[in-house]
């Protein structure tokens, strides 16, 4: 693809993303995306990526910067939101966390993900009650899309690990 279309962002960032799902290759994948970004630097998705490149080396600083460029050019899009909040998350950081995660609820409310998030946010602070509500409405949403897509399986029986999990420290 680069080589057919060397000017057109799409390019690089494809190749880019190639190197973030091979795995270990995430300097290769920054080289790339920070090409779509120079090529157009309101590509969302790409600094999306580029964020995501940071994150799998817990360097969360950088993650979020990527993040917050992309919220500022994806205006309307809760990913940037979620990334955000995830990284606030990870850098126990609750309160920002949720204060992201509700931005994202608010633009997607209907999204697994996003309800996931705001349940482990609950399950962190010690709100069974708030975080068995937001998993079990998560689990619904993904039951209602149906199975036909193998990642929403992995993820309904990860969230019945938490679901037993939240139960066994609520009633034990």
């Amino acid at each position: 693809m680069v080589d057919l279309y060397p000017n057109n962002p799409v390019s690089w960032f494809a190749v880019g993303c190639y190197y973030l799902m091979v795995g270990h290759k995430n300097e290769h994948a920054r080289r790339y995306l920070s090409k779509a970004t120079t090529l157009e630097r309101t590509y969302g998705p790409a600094w999306i990526a580029y964020g995501h490149s940071f994150a799998v080396e817990s360097e969360h600083d950088q993650a979020m910067a990527a993040y917050f460029t992309a919220a500022q050019l994806m205006k309307g899009c809760h990913l940037p939101m979620l990334y955000i909040g995830l990284e606030y998350g990870l850098t126990n950081n609750s309160k920002l966390a949720e204060r992201f995660f509700s931005q994202a609820l608010s633009i997607a409310p209907e999204d697994p993900f996003v309800m996931h998030e705001v349940g482990v946010v609950a399950f962190q602070n010690g709100e069974w009650k708030t975080s068995e509500k937001w998993f079990l409405d998560a689990l619904e949403k993904i039951k209602a899309i149906g199975s036909e897509v193998f990642i929403y399986i992995y993820i309904y029986i990860y969230f019945l690990l938490i679901l037993f999990t939240t139960s066994w420290c609520c009633f034990k």
